[in-house]
């Protein structure tokens, strides 16, 4: 009889909804290895807040190629789900209207924005409208962030053999990754309100207000939101003793580091901090997918197609698509940014390089967010023998 491990909301991104598969089916704890799952999905963050430690503050001068580094490897992660979604024709056919409609309309409104931040065409309401949108693309990353990590641990939880009763439940895992917000929104934005405005300025309209409210109500907001972290670490080591006495080892790894990578916000330079965390998810979901795809499409009952042919290559596929993209990303920050006094960077449609690429980011980022919501979903027994 097939026991219930997780179903949840489903707007919900990245690795949160898994559906019903076997009890008794056998299966490893972790989902790689105990080493792969440790450096990429545990630790990933502290492959670059370490090095980061020994050198200054500025990112475009102490750490520039690092930071480089990372930006290609966030942006290249965010098309790794793509072959899958649109050169798989089972994947394709399932969700094929909204693979295509809101896609669309995103690469269409990507396409207008010239239109939208021309003064004589788009107004003051196309300025506003194109900033609503990149804000509206950094509250789904911080959405996005911690709700991977959640899927990670369900995922973890439901190898782990467990009978349902026995089960940690969702919240305790959701608010283990939720519950830094208050507090890091707290303390961050008073506390480093200048580096905010300083590389925020399209969003400044909405953040200013926030972090003006938060430093007038700080003596009320910083100690409930301290409390709510103690409340939900205490919480998620109370239900792992319930469970199996704290024996889930995997599960245990994946909740001290995610802990340590969000709680370095504090005690690390902020901007040092979000690039390991960007890092670090970047790194999840690409070993993850590269897991899903070897297992889906390796097997001897895979279905012919092109992703199987693809992947009879891995390593020129991956290093096409995530060396390929990363590199991308990196020309452009080497060579868009560089500015000749008395040249005018090379534009458009209207808009620089450096504009073309930054609002892409921004819209290709809500089609990697909103596919991840239901691409990931194991309504099939072939998606869930992948895991």
């Amino acid at each position: 009889m097939a026991a219930r491990l997780l179903i949840t909301d489903t707007s919900t991104p990245d690795l949160t909804q898994l559906a019903d598969a076997p009890a008794t089916a056998p299966a490893p704890q972790w989902h790689v290895s105990p080493i792969v799952d440790t450096l990429a999905y545990h630790l990933s963050w502290a492959w670059i807040l370490i090095p980061l430690a020994f050198v200054g503050d500025d990112q475009h001068v102490d750490y520039r190629l690092v930071f480089a580094l990372v930006l290609g490897v966030n942006f290249a992660h965010r098309h790794f789900g793509l072959p899958y979604a649109y050169l798989d024709r089972q994947v394709f056919t399932e969700h094929r209207r909204r693979l295509v409609r809101v896609p669309l309309v995103l690469l269409g409104l990507l396409a207008a924005t010239p239109l939208f931040l021309d003064k004589q065409v788009g107004g003051d309401f196309g300025r506003t409208f194109v900033n609503t949108a990149v804000f509206v693309a950094v509250l789904w990353n911080f959405w996005h962030t911690p709700m991977q990590k959640f899927g990670i641990l369900r995922l973890y939880l439901a190898k782990s053999g467990l009978p349902p009763e026995r089960r940690t439940p969702p919240w305790v895992d959701r608010l283990l990754v939720l519950c830094w917000f208050p507090l890091l929104f707290t303390y961050i934005g008073p506390t480093y309100k200048a580096l905010i405005f300083k590389y925020g300025g399209s969003v400044a309209p909405y953040t200013r207000p926030l972090i003006a409210f938060m430093e007038r109500h700080s003596w009320l907001l910083l100690t409930p939101s301290v409390l709510l972290v103690v409340g939900a670490i205490a919480a998620f080591l109370i239900y792992e003793w319930r469970a199996n006495r704290l024996r889930s080892w995997p599960r245990l790894s994946m909740g001290l580091g995610t802990t340590l990578g969000f709680s370095a916000l504090l005690w690390a330079h902020p901007v040092k901090a979000y690039v390991a965390l960007a890092f670090s998810h970047a790194v999840e979901y690409m070993v993850f997918v590269w897991a899903f795809q070897r297992r889906r499409y390796s097997g001897p009952d895979a279905a012919p197609g092109v992703m199987r042919t693809l992947l009879g290559r891995p390593i020129a596929f991956y290093l096409v698509l995530g060396v390929g993209l990363s590199a991308v990303a990196m020309g452009e920050f080497f060579w868009a940014r560089k500015v000749v006094p008395g040249v005018e960077p090379l534009r458009f449609g209207g808009l620089s390089v450096r504009q073309w690429f930054f609002y892409y980011a921004a819209y290709e980022s809500m089609i990697h967010f909103y596919t991840d919501g239901f691409l990931w979903k194991m309504r099939s027994r072939a998606v869930q023998r992948a895991i």
